[in-house]
């Protein structure tokens, strides 16, 4: 029997968890820009249903599925954004790669090159000098062959940057 409750390590995750993080077969549900004026800041967002945990697979026991949130992914200043998407079917990410880190002009802030591959073979690339994302909803198990959630799990598209309280919990 599956457990009852996944409780995630963290809720905010950002660009120095990178190393622990995977984002294999998690679903892109939609990308957009969010400005701010004072002070300026310009964001690259992502609403993405977070596999958390792959159960029943392998040597682990139990039913087979995954814990999945909904999640929103913030980079912050992108610059050079290039999105190639191939085919109509839904975008799954494949894997994140970072790389070419390099001093922002103006500030000096550390960017990273970012490149995300979809399962279509699409991809997402540009540069941003940091990530946080935030866990939206707490993690819902959703037993294979699903890999996504539905939207009465996760409601619709959002692009908010906050996480569920872990306090109203039952």
């Amino acid at each position: 029997m599956e457990e009852k409750i996944f409780k995630p390590e963290k809720l905010i995750w950002t660009t120095e968890d990178f190393d622990q993080m995977n984002w294999h077969d998690s679903r892109l549900h939609g990308l957009g820009f969010a400005y701010e004026i004072n002070p300026f800041m310009i964001e690259l967002r992502l609403d993405i249903d977070h596999i958390f945990k792959w159960c029943g697979h392998g040597e682990e026991p139990g039913p087979s599925g995954f814990w999945i949130s909904p999640s929103t992914m913030v980079f912050e200043r992108p610059s050079a954004v290039k999105l190639e998407v191939l085919g109509s079917c839904e975008q799954y990410i494949m894997e994140i790669n970072r790389s070419r880190p390099r001093p922002e002009v103006g500030n000096g802030a550390m960017t990273w090159h970012w490149k995300i591959f979809l399962n279509t073979g699409g991809t997402l690339s540009f540069r941003s000098c940091g990530l946080t994302q935030f866990t939206r909803l707490p993690p819902v198990f959703v037993p294979t062959p699903a890999q996504s959630l539905q939207t009465a799990q996760r409601g619709t598209i959002c692009f908010e940057k906050s996480c569920y309280d872990e306090t109203a919990r039952t």
